[in-house]
């Protein structure tokens, strides 16, 4: 009934009413009219203003409903991510860089009322998301997919996010063909991407990746981990033979150059 209503109007409707009880107690002496004036303010403002806030928070600030969507979707997905505290700034410096700074600060807005409300999140997205039309969900995933892309690694893209994305897609009865080939689509395009960045980098950090088995871009994470790596088997002073000795302490320094290379990027 008050669907197509702002709460904003709702609650100004319900305070008008709660005052027009008050006078007609006052003066005109119907305490039966009051009574009943009262209860439409009861009704309209509890039953009605508090439940369109529920389900929509931030609907005074008339945010499109496909935000609400990806938004929660989005939430819902991190939720379930390890390191999800990681993943909400990265998420975070990736919608900077795709959206208008008013596009931003509303999208924000839900993305941390959806990430702190898990419970809510769920019931949002049941309730809304499975009623969506096919175009409309998937329109959502291939947002989501493409922020994760600038969020997250190679590795975790395709090891991690990709699948759980794609089993909360069966959850909800999304068509995930179509879903799978945008994927493959997107793995192209940041790939070619990639490639060109490549090229365009230093020959001494392309040197440096190189020699360690990474790929551009390196995240902290992944450089540690690929060091520590090389570093227990390079390192010299686990070999007895002297001449394997002396290779694997050339070896450990070229690391100690990549390493400093590779540092010096990463941070800049």
């Amino acid at each position: 009934m008050f669907s197509k209503y702002k709460r904003k109007e709702l609650q100004d409707v319900a305070s008008v009413v709660s005052l027009v009880s008050v006078i007609i107690f006052l003066w005109i002496d119907y305490p039966v009219l009051a009574f009943l004036a009262w209860l439409v303010h009861v009704w309209v403002y509890y039953f009605y203003a508090s439940k369109i806030s529920l389900d929509y928070p931030f609907a005074e600030l008339e945010i499109p409903q496909l935000y609400y969507l990806q938004m929660a979707f989005l939430a819902w997905v991190t939720i379930n991510l390890p390191k999800k505290n990681v993943f909400y700034k990265n998420l975070r410096n990736a919608m900077i860089s795709k959206e208008s700074k008013g596009d931003f600060i509303k999208k924000m807005k839900l993305y941390h009322h959806f990430f702190v409300n898990i419970n809510r999140t769920q019931k949002f997205i049941q309730k809304y998301f499975l009623n969506s039309e096919d175009k409309e969900k998937i329109s959502v995933v291939k947002y989501i997919l493409e922020l994760f892309y600038d969020a997250s690694s190679e590795y975790e893209m395709k090891q991690i996010i990709f699948p759980l994305i794609l089993q909360f897609c069966k959850n909800l009865q999304i068509e995930t063909g179509s879903i799978e080939n945008y994927f493959k689509l997107i793995n192209i395009r940041y790939e070619n991407k990639r490639k060109q960045m490549v090229g365009s980098l230093p020959d001494e950090y392309n040197w440096a990746l190189k020699f360690m088995g990474l790929t551009h871009p390196v995240n902290m994470s992944q450089f540690k981990r690929r060091y520590y790596q090389l570093a227990k088997k390079l390192h010299p002073d686990l070999y007895t033979d002297e001449k394997t000795k002396q290779k694997m302490t050339n070896q450990f320094k070229l690391l100690q150059k990549a390493k400093t290379i590779i540092l010096k990027r990463i941070k800049q």
